[in-house]
Protein backbone atom coordinates (compact mmCIF):
# COMPACT_ATOMS: atom_id res chain seq x y z
CA UNK A 1 0.00 0.00 0.00
CA UNK A 2 2.82 2.41 0.89
CA UNK A 3 4.47 1.84 -2.48
CA UNK A 4 1.18 2.61 -4.25
CA UNK A 5 0.88 5.91 -2.43
CA UNK A 6 4.47 6.75 -3.31
CA UNK A 7 3.84 5.97 -6.97
CA UNK A 8 0.70 8.15 -6.90
CA UNK A 9 2.68 11.10 -5.58
CA UNK A 10 5.39 10.49 -8.16
CA UNK A 11 2.81 10.44 -10.97
CA UNK A 12 1.27 13.72 -9.81
CA UNK A 13 4.69 15.35 -9.67
CA UNK A 14 5.78 14.18 -13.10
CA UNK A 15 2.52 15.18 -14.81
CA UNK A 16 2.74 18.71 -13.41
CA UNK A 17 -0.51 18.53 -11.46
CA UNK A 18 -0.41 20.59 -8.28
CA UNK A 19 -2.00 18.87 -5.31
CA UNK A 20 -3.43 22.16 -4.06
CA UNK A 21 -5.38 22.53 -7.33
CA UNK A 22 -7.22 19.29 -6.63
CA UNK A 23 -8.34 20.33 -3.16
CA UNK A 24 -11.70 22.08 -2.73
CA UNK A 25 -11.40 25.82 -2.24
CA UNK A 26 -13.32 29.08 -2.61
CA UNK A 27 -15.58 29.38 -5.63
CA UNK A 28 -17.06 32.43 -7.34
CA UNK A 29 -19.87 32.78 -9.85
CA UNK A 30 -19.15 34.93 -12.89
CA UNK A 31 -21.17 35.96 -15.93
CA UNK A 32 -19.42 35.63 -19.27
CA UNK A 33 -20.76 37.60 -22.25
CA UNK A 34 -19.86 36.10 -25.61
CA UNK A 35 -20.69 36.29 -29.29
CA UNK A 36 -20.63 33.69 -32.06
CA UNK A 37 -18.28 34.65 -34.87
CA UNK A 38 -19.43 33.60 -38.33
CA UNK A 39 -17.85 34.00 -41.75
CA UNK A 40 -19.02 36.49 -44.37
CA UNK A 41 -21.74 37.99 -42.17
CA UNK A 42 -23.78 34.79 -42.00
CA UNK A 43 -26.42 34.66 -39.23
CA UNK A 44 -25.18 32.99 -36.06
CA UNK A 45 -26.86 29.73 -35.06
CA UNK A 46 -28.52 29.40 -31.68
CA UNK A 47 -26.68 27.21 -29.20
CA UNK A 48 -27.64 25.61 -25.90
CA UNK A 49 -25.88 25.16 -22.60
CA UNK A 50 -24.98 21.57 -23.52
CA UNK A 51 -22.98 22.88 -26.47
CA UNK A 52 -20.61 24.77 -24.18
CA UNK A 53 -17.64 23.66 -22.14
CA UNK A 54 -15.45 25.70 -19.79
CA UNK A 55 -11.89 25.00 -18.74
CA UNK A 56 -9.83 26.58 -15.98
CA UNK A 57 -6.21 25.39 -15.85
CA UNK A 58 -7.15 22.21 -17.64
CA UNK A 59 -10.09 21.42 -15.34
CA UNK A 60 -13.55 21.34 -16.88
CA UNK A 61 -16.55 23.08 -15.34
CA UNK A 62 -20.18 22.90 -16.39
CA UNK A 63 -21.96 26.18 -17.18
CA UNK A 64 -24.92 26.84 -14.87
CA UNK A 65 -27.20 28.97 -17.06
CA UNK A 66 -27.03 30.12 -20.68
CA UNK A 67 -29.08 33.09 -21.91
CA UNK A 68 -29.50 33.50 -25.67
CA UNK A 69 -29.93 36.74 -27.66
CA UNK A 70 -33.75 36.71 -27.45
CA UNK A 71 -33.85 36.36 -23.65
CA UNK A 72 -34.50 39.26 -21.28
CA UNK A 73 -32.05 42.13 -21.69
CA UNK A 74 -31.54 45.15 -19.42
CA UNK A 75 -30.04 47.99 -21.44
CA UNK A 76 -28.57 50.74 -19.25
CA UNK A 77 -28.24 53.88 -21.36
CA UNK A 78 -26.14 56.80 -20.08
CA UNK A 79 -26.19 60.22 -21.77
CA UNK A 80 -23.32 62.65 -21.22
CA UNK A 81 -24.17 65.54 -23.56
CA UNK A 82 -22.60 68.91 -22.81
CA UNK A 83 -21.22 70.12 -26.14
CA UNK A 84 -22.74 71.02 -29.49
CA UNK A 85 -26.57 70.92 -29.46
CA UNK A 86 -26.89 69.83 -33.09
CA UNK A 87 -24.54 66.88 -32.61
CA UNK A 88 -26.41 65.87 -29.46
CA UNK A 89 -29.71 65.95 -31.35
CA UNK A 90 -28.24 63.64 -33.99
CA UNK A 91 -27.33 61.18 -31.26
CA UNK A 92 -30.74 61.39 -29.60
CA UNK A 93 -32.50 60.89 -32.93
CA UNK A 94 -30.42 57.76 -33.53
CA UNK A 95 -31.22 56.48 -30.04
CA UNK A 96 -34.94 57.03 -30.56
CA UNK A 97 -34.76 55.01 -33.78
CA UNK A 98 -32.91 52.11 -32.16
CA UNK A 99 -35.15 52.06 -29.07
CA UNK A 100 -38.16 51.82 -31.35
CA UNK A 101 -36.72 48.66 -32.94
CA UNK A 102 -36.13 46.77 -29.67
CA UNK A 103 -37.76 43.44 -28.90
CA UNK A 104 -40.50 43.33 -26.22
CA UNK A 105 -38.23 41.59 -23.68
CA UNK A 106 -35.70 44.43 -23.61
CA UNK A 107 -35.86 46.79 -20.62
CA UNK A 108 -34.36 50.25 -21.09
CA UNK A 109 -33.13 52.48 -18.28
CA UNK A 110 -31.95 56.02 -19.02
CA UNK A 111 -29.35 57.94 -16.97
CA UNK A 112 -28.25 61.57 -17.24
CA UNK A 113 -24.52 61.79 -16.56
CA UNK A 114 -24.02 65.56 -16.73
CA UNK A 115 -22.13 66.68 -13.61
CA UNK A 116 -23.56 63.84 -11.50
CA UNK A 117 -25.57 60.67 -12.11
CA UNK A 118 -29.36 61.04 -12.24
CA UNK A 119 -31.91 58.38 -13.14
CA UNK A 120 -34.22 59.77 -15.82
CA UNK A 121 -36.15 56.55 -16.45
CA UNK A 122 -36.13 53.29 -14.49
CA UNK A 123 -36.09 50.02 -16.48
CA UNK A 124 -39.18 49.78 -18.67
CA UNK A 125 -40.42 48.00 -21.78
CA UNK A 126 -42.69 50.94 -22.63
CA UNK A 127 -40.82 52.48 -25.55
CA UNK A 128 -42.59 55.83 -25.31
CA UNK A 129 -41.22 56.34 -21.81
CA UNK A 130 -37.66 55.53 -22.86
CA UNK A 131 -37.91 57.82 -25.87
CA UNK A 132 -39.31 60.69 -23.79
CA UNK A 133 -36.50 60.19 -21.27
CA UNK A 134 -33.84 60.41 -23.98
CA UNK A 135 -35.43 63.49 -25.53
CA UNK A 136 -35.72 65.20 -22.14
CA UNK A 137 -31.95 65.25 -21.53
CA UNK A 138 -30.65 68.74 -22.25
CA UNK A 139 -27.20 69.77 -23.42
CA UNK A 140 -25.88 71.63 -20.40
CA UNK A 141 -23.38 71.41 -17.56
CA UNK A 142 -20.00 69.75 -17.40
CA UNK A 143 -19.01 66.25 -18.59
CA UNK A 144 -19.70 63.55 -16.03
CA UNK A 145 -18.89 60.27 -17.76
CA UNK A 146 -15.84 59.57 -15.60
CA UNK A 147 -17.87 60.18 -12.45
CA UNK A 148 -20.77 57.95 -13.53
CA UNK A 149 -19.34 55.03 -15.48
CA UNK A 150 -18.42 52.93 -12.44
CA UNK A 151 -21.77 53.51 -10.74
CA UNK A 152 -23.77 52.47 -13.81
CA UNK A 153 -21.54 49.41 -14.25
CA UNK A 154 -22.12 48.48 -10.59
CA UNK A 155 -25.88 48.66 -11.19
CA UNK A 156 -25.47 46.35 -14.18
CA UNK A 157 -23.36 43.94 -12.15
CA UNK A 158 -25.95 43.87 -9.36
CA UNK A 159 -28.63 42.93 -11.89
CA UNK A 160 -26.42 40.18 -13.32
CA UNK A 161 -25.68 38.79 -9.86
CA UNK A 162 -29.29 38.63 -8.74
CA UNK A 163 -31.27 37.88 -11.90
CA UNK A 164 -31.24 35.46 -14.83
CA UNK A 165 -31.11 38.23 -17.43
CA UNK A 166 -28.57 39.77 -19.76
CA UNK A 167 -27.21 43.29 -19.25
CA UNK A 168 -25.62 45.80 -21.59
CA UNK A 169 -24.28 49.26 -20.72
CA UNK A 170 -24.07 51.99 -23.35
CA UNK A 171 -22.74 55.53 -22.87
CA UNK A 172 -23.26 58.29 -25.42
CA UNK A 173 -20.85 61.15 -24.78
CA UNK A 174 -19.45 64.31 -26.33
CA UNK A 175 -17.10 65.03 -23.44
CA UNK A 176 -13.97 67.08 -23.92
CA UNK A 177 -11.55 65.93 -21.23
CA UNK A 178 -10.41 69.52 -20.78
CA UNK A 179 -13.91 70.52 -19.64
CA UNK A 180 -14.29 68.15 -16.68
CA UNK A 181 -14.73 69.84 -13.32
CA UNK A 182 -11.72 68.00 -11.97
CA UNK A 183 -8.46 69.28 -13.45
CA UNK A 184 -7.15 66.54 -15.74
CA UNK A 185 -4.81 68.81 -17.69
CA UNK A 186 -1.21 68.59 -16.61
CA UNK A 187 0.23 72.15 -16.56
CA UNK A 188 3.77 72.91 -17.62
CA UNK A 189 5.71 73.26 -14.40
CA UNK A 190 8.73 75.13 -15.78
CA UNK A 191 7.93 76.97 -19.01
CA UNK A 192 11.57 78.08 -19.47
CA UNK A 193 12.94 74.52 -19.37
CA UNK A 194 12.57 72.73 -22.74
CA UNK A 195 13.37 69.42 -21.01
CA UNK A 196 10.61 69.77 -18.41
CA UNK A 197 8.78 66.41 -18.50
CA UNK A 198 5.40 68.09 -18.11
CA UNK A 199 6.07 69.97 -21.35
CA UNK A 200 7.00 66.79 -23.21
CA UNK A 201 4.10 64.71 -21.81
CA UNK A 202 1.21 67.11 -21.09
CA UNK A 203 -1.29 64.23 -21.22
CA UNK A 204 0.37 62.33 -18.34
CA UNK A 205 -2.28 63.31 -15.78
CA UNK A 206 -5.07 62.09 -18.08
CA UNK A 207 -3.26 58.79 -18.61
CA UNK A 208 -2.91 58.29 -14.85
CA UNK A 209 -6.61 59.00 -14.29
CA UNK A 210 -7.70 56.60 -17.03
CA UNK A 211 -5.32 53.87 -15.86
CA UNK A 212 -6.78 54.17 -12.35
CA UNK A 213 -10.28 53.91 -13.80
CA UNK A 214 -9.37 50.71 -15.68
CA UNK A 215 -7.95 49.17 -12.51
CA UNK A 216 -11.08 49.99 -10.52
CA UNK A 217 -13.31 48.62 -13.26
CA UNK A 218 -11.38 45.37 -13.70
CA UNK A 219 -14.00 43.32 -11.76
CA UNK A 220 -16.94 44.73 -13.77
CA UNK A 221 -19.05 42.06 -15.48
CA UNK A 222 -21.53 43.92 -17.70
CA UNK A 223 -20.26 44.57 -21.25
CA UNK A 224 -19.69 48.30 -21.70
CA UNK A 225 -19.98 50.19 -24.98
CA UNK A 226 -19.05 53.86 -25.39
CA UNK A 227 -19.93 56.03 -28.38
CA UNK A 228 -18.00 59.32 -28.42
CA UNK A 229 -19.97 61.45 -30.85
CA UNK A 230 -17.33 64.15 -31.40
CA UNK A 231 -13.76 63.08 -32.08
CA UNK A 232 -11.12 65.55 -30.82
CA UNK A 233 -7.49 65.19 -31.87
CA UNK A 234 -5.48 66.94 -29.15
CA UNK A 235 -3.11 64.90 -26.98
CA UNK A 236 -5.27 65.14 -23.85
CA UNK A 237 -8.34 63.74 -25.56
CA UNK A 238 -6.33 61.07 -27.38
CA UNK A 239 -5.13 59.83 -23.99
CA UNK A 240 -8.72 60.02 -22.71
CA UNK A 241 -9.97 57.95 -25.65
CA UNK A 242 -7.26 55.35 -25.12
CA UNK A 243 -8.46 54.99 -21.53
CA UNK A 244 -12.11 54.67 -22.55
CA UNK A 245 -11.16 52.05 -25.13
CA UNK A 246 -9.23 50.01 -22.54
CA UNK A 247 -12.05 50.20 -19.97
CA UNK A 248 -14.61 49.05 -22.55
CA UNK A 249 -12.48 46.24 -23.97
CA UNK A 250 -11.80 44.87 -20.48
CA UNK A 251 -15.53 44.13 -20.22
CA UNK A 252 -15.73 42.71 -23.76
CA UNK A 253 -17.29 45.97 -24.90
CA UNK A 254 -16.30 48.47 -27.56
CA UNK A 255 -15.53 52.18 -27.77
CA UNK A 256 -16.34 54.04 -30.99
CA UNK A 257 -15.31 57.57 -31.92
CA UNK A 258 -17.28 59.54 -34.51
CA UNK A 259 -15.21 61.90 -36.62
CA UNK A 260 -18.31 63.35 -38.31
CA UNK A 261 -21.97 63.84 -37.48
CA UNK A 262 -22.83 61.47 -40.32
CA UNK A 263 -21.04 58.63 -38.50
CA UNK A 264 -23.18 58.87 -35.35
CA UNK A 265 -26.27 56.83 -36.38
CA UNK A 266 -24.20 53.87 -37.64
CA UNK A 267 -22.08 53.81 -34.48
CA UNK A 268 -25.12 53.79 -32.21
CA UNK A 269 -26.84 51.16 -34.35
CA UNK A 270 -23.74 48.97 -34.13
CA UNK A 271 -23.59 49.19 -30.32
CA UNK A 272 -27.27 48.37 -29.95
CA UNK A 273 -26.90 45.39 -32.27
CA UNK A 274 -23.89 43.87 -30.52
CA UNK A 275 -25.34 44.30 -27.01
CA UNK A 276 -28.61 42.73 -28.16
CA UNK A 277 -26.86 39.80 -29.86
CA UNK A 278 -24.76 38.81 -26.85
CA UNK A 279 -25.04 35.48 -25.09
CA UNK A 280 -24.52 35.39 -21.35
CA UNK A 281 -23.40 32.26 -19.52
CA UNK A 282 -23.16 31.81 -15.76
CA UNK A 283 -20.18 29.80 -14.52
CA UNK A 284 -18.94 28.88 -11.06
CA UNK A 285 -15.13 28.83 -11.05
CA UNK A 286 -12.28 28.50 -8.52
CA UNK A 287 -11.31 31.75 -6.80
CA UNK A 288 -7.96 30.82 -5.26
CA UNK A 289 -6.33 33.98 -6.65
CA UNK A 290 -7.38 37.55 -7.43
CA UNK A 291 -8.34 36.65 -11.00
CA UNK A 292 -9.12 33.65 -13.15
CA UNK A 293 -8.54 32.84 -16.81
CA UNK A 294 -11.13 30.71 -18.57
CA UNK A 295 -11.39 28.94 -21.91
CA UNK A 296 -14.87 28.76 -23.42
CA UNK A 297 -15.57 26.28 -26.21
CA UNK A 298 -18.59 25.43 -28.34
CA UNK A 299 -19.28 22.07 -29.97
CA UNK A 300 -22.28 23.27 -31.98
CA UNK A 301 -21.85 23.08 -35.77
CA UNK A 302 -21.24 26.53 -37.22
CA UNK A 303 -20.66 28.03 -33.79
CA UNK A 304 -17.14 26.87 -33.05
CA UNK A 305 -15.62 30.36 -33.04
CA UNK A 306 -16.57 32.35 -29.96
CA UNK A 307 -15.60 35.89 -29.01
CA UNK A 308 -15.54 36.11 -25.24
CA UNK A 309 -13.82 37.61 -22.25
CA UNK A 310 -11.14 35.22 -21.03
CA UNK A 311 -9.95 36.82 -17.75
CA UNK A 312 -11.99 37.96 -14.75
CA UNK A 313 -10.87 39.82 -11.66
CA UNK A 314 -12.78 39.17 -8.45
CA UNK A 315 -14.15 41.93 -6.27
CA UNK A 316 -12.79 41.90 -2.77
CA UNK A 317 -15.47 40.86 -0.28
Amino acid sequence: MTSRIAWAFLWLATTGVCLSELKPGPMRTIRVPFWIQTAHGEPAPLIGVRDLSVEVRGHKFKPDVLLAPKSDLFLLLGLDLTGDAATAEDAKDALVKEIGKLQPRTYVSVFNCQDELRVVQEPTTVRERSIQAVQSVGVIGKPGLLNCIERVESIGDAILTRSAVRVGVLFISDADVQNYRQDLINPVINSSDPNDISRRFPEHLVQDAMAALSRRMAPALAPLDVVQINYLTDRWNEAYYDGLRAAAENTMGEAQFCATRAAIPAAIEHSFARLIQQYSVRITVPAHEESVAIELKSSAPGAEHLMYRSRFTFRQK
